[in-house]
């Protein structure tokens, strides 16, 4: 199962920023680099595991291997 999330930062943040997501171990998608009103954004997807997901209280994911 994945985890999305959108983040939005200041134009002159945004390569700082990806790159603190991917040392955090996401995976940047989506990414929109040219400032709109000053602001970039791009979207991080992370992969949790249905283990992870238990140890954090989550849900299981309703898919099953096929």
């Amino acid at each position: 199962m994945s985890q999305k999330i959108r983040i939005t930062t200041r134009a002159n943040q945004f390569e700082q920023r990806k790159q603190q997501h991917l040392q955090a171990g996401y995976l940047i998608e989506d990414e929109q680099p040219f400032p709109m009103n000053g602001f970039c954004s791009f979207t991080a997807v992370q992969i949790v595991t249905d283990e992870e997901r238990e140890r954090m209280g989550l849900p299981q994911s309703n898919l099953s291997a096929g």
